[in-house]
């Protein structure tokens, strides 16, 4: 209860402050589902995502959980980074996973290891559904009229 009164001390604007940062950060949770599905499903080694990008926003979400422990003493903030926590790290966990599956993949399909080079899927991922957009054919290029 202690944090309700210190928010009803805030002045207004503050306060306004307070609760769109708790709101969006609830809000956050249900965003990872989807990056987490698509990062599952992929069978290409998750090239599309930054490992660098979505390991350092988990790193950022263990010091803001420290911070929130540690030097805040902040219950509200501790669970929303622990909960943001977990989401860049599943995603940062399974994108990882996907890309030394599908570099293994690559490797034992070289040339000179009885397979044939190609981007075969990862081991045990689905196969991607086909795309409902059609493919655009590669712009021509003529050369210019003299």
């Amino acid at each position: 209860m202690a944090a309700i009164d210190q928010l009803q001390s805030l002045p207004p604007a503050l306060s306004v402050v307070v609760w769109l940062y708790l709101l969006t950060n609830a809000a956050r949770v249900f965003t990872y589902l989807p990056q987490i599905l698509a990062v599952w499903r992929d069978t290409q080694g998750a090239r599309t995502l930054s490992l660098l990008t979505w390991g350092s926003w988990t790193v950022s979400h263990v010091c803001a959980l420290a911070y929130a422990l540690l030097v805040a003493n902040d219950t509200p903030l501790a669970l929303i980074s622990a909960i943001n926590l977990a989401g860049c790290s599943c995603i940062t966990a399974i994108a990882t996973r996907r890309r030394m599956q599908w570099r293994r993949s690559l490797a034992d399909a070289a040339p000179g290891r009885g397979g044939r080079a190609s981007s075969a899927p990862c081991p045990g991922a689905q196969r991607p559904r086909p795309s409902r957009w059609p493919r655009l054919a590669p712009r021509s290029r003529s050369s210019p009229s003299a």
